[in-house]
C-alpha cells in the first residue's frame, strides 16, 4: 500500500468526524427558534390540549383509588399531553431550544399542568415501578421558580408605534 491510500484512509475518517460534530454542535437562534415553534405546534394541537384540559378539570378531584374512573380516552388525551411535555423537556435540557421562549410562551401554562398531574404521576410510578415523564417534572420546577422569582415579565419589542404612525404610513 502507498503512503498516499495510507494518508486518505487515516484522513478521511477524521475529517468526516469533524465535519459530523461541527454540523452536530453548530445550533443557531434561528435553528432553535423553529424547534420552539414544532414544539409549541404539539403543545397547542388538540390532543395536548385535552390532555391539559383533564389534567386541570379531572385530576384534582381524583385521588389514587379514583383513577380508575378516568375513561379511556382520557387516559390517552392525558398521557399524550405529558408526553408532549417530556419532548418539551428533553428539547429544553439538550439546549435545542430558546429557553427565555419557552419560560415566556409556556411557562406559567407548563408549570401549572404538571403541578395538577403530580398526584396521577406518582400513581403511575408506583405501577409501573419507575416515575414517568422526569425531565418534564423537573422543567416545570424550574419554570415555577423562574416564574416565583419575576423571570417571566413580558417584553416590550424593540421599536412601537403609535397606531396613527402606522396608519399614516400605510396611507389610511
Amino acid at each position: 500500500m502507498s503512503s498516499a491510500s495510507i494518508y486518505v484512509a487515516v484522513l478521511s475518517p477524521v475529517v468526516s468526524l469533524c465535519v459530523a460534530v461541527w454540523g452536530f454542535r453548530r445550533t443557531t437562534r434561528a435553528d432553535r427558534l423553529k424547534m420552539f415553534l414544532d414544539l409549541q405546534e404539539r403543545y397547542l394541537a388538540s390532543s395536548a390540549r385535552a390532555g391539559r384540559r383533564v389534567m386541570h378539570q379531572c385530576l384534582p378531584g381524583l385521588t389514587e383509588e379514583t383513577f380508575d374512573q378516568l375513561t379511556e380516552e382520557q387516559r390517552r388525551d392525558l398521557h399524550h399531553a405529558l408526553a408532549v411535555m417530556e419532548t418539551i423537556a428533553i428539547a429544553w435540557e439538550a439546549g435545542h431550544v430558546e429557553q427565555s421562549i419557552i419560560l415566556n410562551a409556556m411557562g406559567r401554562s407548563f408549570s401549572s399542568a404538571m403541578h395538577k398531574s403530580r398526584s396521577y404521576i406518582d400513581y403511575q410510578a408506583g405501577l409501573r415501578g419507575f416515575r414517568p415523564y422526569p425531565r418534564a417534572s423537573r422543567l416545570a420546577g424550574e419554570l415555577h421558580r423562574a416564574i416565583e422569582a419575576g423571570a417571566s415579565t413580558p417584553r416590550t419589542p424593540r421599536q412601537v408605534r403609535p397606531l396613527t404612525r402606522v396608519k399614516e404610513h400605510l396611507g389610511m
